[in-house]
């Protein structure tokens, strides 16, 4: 088991002295991604927003353990990684302070070890809308939840279940699949126009009872509303063996599948 062995892996490092001279960082790219939970808004947030533990030793700077108390509940990207490896680095030797300047001048995160604002953005922390998590509610619009039987909403599910239908699915090996119902829809804020809005509709299809969450852009006025572009989708629960006429490695078919 995996798990076993990383917790070995550490207690060696550990017994042996390592981590009295190592800065270790244990971070996951992702939460659990397929189970009834991850249905759920909960499930969505842990699921964007893995685990990041950071263990320093002794020695090592006091400003970055009073850093990491401050920044713990402050938004942070992966993007933040490299330019918090160029503080670790600058402390090996002084011969790399300007190599380690410039890169950090050149870097589009901020290291962890820096003062990481309260309110940071998606946005400021170079998150794509399709992970960001934040529910941003200072504007004149209102954003967040709406009525699963908006337009809006309904057409999102509809034109991805017909590009499901057109561009993905063999139809000489899988059913054609339709909407069975709306679960869920957002709005999801974007530093977009005014007239350009993001949407976020849950929704399950039959036959198999497949759970997508997919994005779509939208531009919306006081007369006409109009679909942009579909952005992103992810099937949510497992399929099983609905898709057992499927090649392992076409993993993107193999989400949406229900073989004849």
């Amino acid at each position: 088991c995996w798990i076993a062995d990383f917790k070995n892996f550490l207690e060696s490092a550990r017994d042996e002295g390592l981590l009295d001279r190592t800065v270790l960082i244990v971070f996951g790219d992702h939460g659990q991604r397929i189970d009834d939970v991850r249905m759920t808004k909960g499930g969505r947030v842990e699921d964007m927003m893995p685990l990041v533990s950071v263990v320093l030793p002794k020695n090592a700077r006091p400003e970055w353990a009073s850093a990491l108390l401050r920044n713990r509940n402050r938004l942070v990207s992966s993007y933040d990684f490299y330019p918090t490896f160029l503080d670790i680095l600058s402390t090996l030797t002084s011969s790399n302070s300007s190599f380690v300047e410039s890169a950090k001048n050149s870097s589009i995160g901020r290291s962890f070890f820096s003062d990481i604002p309260k309110n940071r953005s998606c946005e400021d922390a170079n998150i794509e809308d399709w992970f960001c998590t934040c529910e941003e509610r200072s504007t004149p619009r209102h954003f967040g939840t709406i009525q699963r039987n908006d337009v809006v909403c309904r057409q999102t599910a509809y034109a991805w279940v017909k590009k499901m239908n057109t561009e993905i699915i063999d139809k000489s090996k899988c059913a054609e699949i339709s909407v069975k119902w709306i679960n869920g829809c957002e709005e999801i804020q974007t530093p977009t126009s005014n007239h350009t809005r993001k949407f976020r509709t849950d929704f399950t299809t039959t036959p198999g009872d497949a759970f997508f969450e997919a994005s779509a852009e939208w531009s919306i006025n006081a007369t006409s509303r109009s679909l942009i572009a579909l952005r992103s989708i992810a099937r949510n629960n497992k399929y099983g063996d609905q898709s057992y006429c499927i090649e392992a490695k076409d993993t993107i078919l193999r989400e949406i599948c229900y073989c004849l």
